[in-house]
């Protein structure tokens, strides 16, 4: 499957959407106030957003996984590790040193949040080892809270060879069985059910997996999906499929449970994959950028924000600082990206796909759809 570049264009805006929610919850009651003007609610939606990288995920290894001829579960493992954690490890050493420089102390009037979630403990050698491990445990990922995502991601990639088997077999069958395991999860047990679950929280990722086989399942249905998109009498237009999928998306505070975002997070992938006006939008320059750099976004935001707030909270408004947040975010994003995330991608390519294949499949120096998938 050849490069979607309008779901780059969407990643970019939900992680946007996931800074915009952060910056808006600094300030106590900042987040609900201007959610109540509901215009703002589906730009504030970040729970929402992550649910929508689930189903990107899905879609994405869908095509890597199945375009690869020769494909390799190690070699895959491998590279999916190489293109995630670098930029990771990168950004939780810059917080711990950052927190070491500007030595946060509570601030009064931050919210709730703000004095919780990230930053409110010293690290330890042992919170700092946990965090790079990928614990699920809140109190161990203090550096940069954003990574509960990420260890949710890679533990469900080393099923998704798995998935996307039970996707070609019998999609239906395969989304069914996903959302009845997270459902059963989800209703019987208790968070936290298990004293290992302070560090590897197997049920969480299990009630996150549906979503993934739903992205692969957009996946292996894109060609017909796009055909239909296409038709003048399409009876449902796309405008109306991703109007349906943001007010999903932004009816609900998002919860790991709520199946009605995550309904409208599969929607939205779908609309803005196979339709033509919601492709052209999403392929501006501006929000391929976006795209670009939206995985160095999510990882150094809350860093920016916490370094800004903590060390300025005296001289400036809380607000005002949550507001510079947003543009010196984007700056760093784009310094990671080059400097970390760039040599990484570089190097996941090549092994994913190895420099002999990529030269005779490839002898412009090209990059094979296969390669430029993942």
């Amino acid at each position: 499957m050849k490069r979607i570049e309008a779901l780059d264009g969407l990643r970019g805006l939900a992680a946007l959407v996931v800074v915009l929610h952060h910056c808006a919850m600094v300030v106590p009651g900042g987040r609900d106030a201007l959610e109540a003007t509901l215009v703002l609610r589906p730009l504030l939606a970040g729970p929402q957003a992550v649910l929508v990288f689930f189903v990107l995920s899905g879609f994405v290894l869908h095509g890597a996984i199945t375009a690869d001829r020769d494909f390799s579960y190690p070699r895959f493992l491998a590279a999916r590790f190489m293109r995630l954690y670098p930029p990771l490890l990168v950004a939780v050493l810059v917080s711990l040193l950052l927190f070491f420089i500007v030595a946060p102390q509570p601030i009064a009037e931050a919210s709730a949040w703000f004095g919780s979630d990230c930053w409110a403990t010293p690290p330890s050698l042992h919170s700092v080892v946990a965090h790079l491990l990928l614990a699920d445990a809140p109190e161990l990922r203090q550096l940069d809270n954003v990574t509960w995502s990420l260890s949710h991601e890679l533990r469900i990639c080393l099923v998704m060879p798995l998935i996307v088997y039970a996707v070609q077999r019998n999609w239906r069958a395969a989304t069914l069985f996903a959302i009845a395991v997270s459902i059963a999860l989800a209703a019987t047990m208790p968070p936290r059910p298990m004293i290992v679950a302070r560090y590897v929280d197997v049920v969480a990722t299990a009630r996150y997996a549906f979503l993934f086989v739903a992205g692969a399942a957009l996946a292996l249905h894109f060609p017909a999906l796009r055909a239909y998109a296409l038709k003048r009498e399409a009876r449902v237009p796309g405008a109306a499929v991703i109007a349906v999928a943001v007010l999903l998306l932004s009816s609900t505070a998002g919860t790991n449970t709520d199946y009605v975002t995550s309904l409208g997070a599969v929607l939205l992938v779908g609309a803005c994959a196979g339709g033509a006006w919601p492709s052209a939008v999403l392929r501006h320059r501006a929000l391929l950028w976006l795209g670009r750099v939206s995985y160095s976004l999510y990882l150094v935001h809350l860093v920016v924000l916490m370094t800004l707030v903590h060390a300025l909270h005296r001289a400036l408004p809380l607000w005002s600082l949550a507001a510079i947040a947003i543009p010196l975010s984007l700056l760093a994003a784009e310094g990671l990206q080059r400097s970390v995330e760039r040599p990484a991608i570089r190097l996941s390519r090549r092994i994913l796909a190895g420099r002999r294949r990529i030269s005779a499949a490839c002898p412009d120096g090209e990059r094979s759809p296969a390669v430029r998938a993942a």
